[in-house]
C-alpha cells in the first residue's frame, strides 16, 4: 500500500512495551506524514502496548500536529481484554 501511495516507511525502534517515545521523536525529524501503530495483538508477536506507553507516544505526537496518527487496532472491538486503544475503549462503554 505504501508503494502505491509513493510513501517510504521510517522505522521506529521498539522494546517489549512498544515503540520507544524517544525513537518516535527522532523519526519525526525526517518529516513523515503519518505514524501507524498496531496497539493490540501486534503482528507477528502478539504484544499489546500498555496505557503508559501509549500516553508517552501521544505526548510526542502532540508536538507534531501535521503527522496523521493511524491506529490499526484490528482486534480491539472483539477482544476479551481491556483495550489499550482509545478507539476500542469506546466500544466497552
Amino acid at each position: 500500500m505504501l508503494d502505491l501511495l509513493g510513501l517510504k516507511p521510517i522505522t521506529v525502534a521498539c522494546d517489549m512495551e512498544g515503540p520507544l517515545p524517544e525513537a518516535l521523536a527522532d523519526a519525526l525529524l525526517a518529516g513523515p506524514v503519518a505514524f501507524v501503530l498496531q496497539p493490540t495483538a501486534q503482528i507477528p508477536f502478539g504484544f499489546t502496548f500498555g496505557k503508559a506507553r501509549l500516553e508517552a507516544l501521544a505526548e510526542v505526537l502532540v508536538n507534531a500536529p501535521d503527522v496523521k496518527f493511524v491506529e490499526d487496532d484490528w482486534i480491539g472491538p472483539i477482544g476479551s481484554f481491556s483495550p489499550s486503544s482509545q478507539g476500542a475503549a469506546s466500544s466497552f462503554d
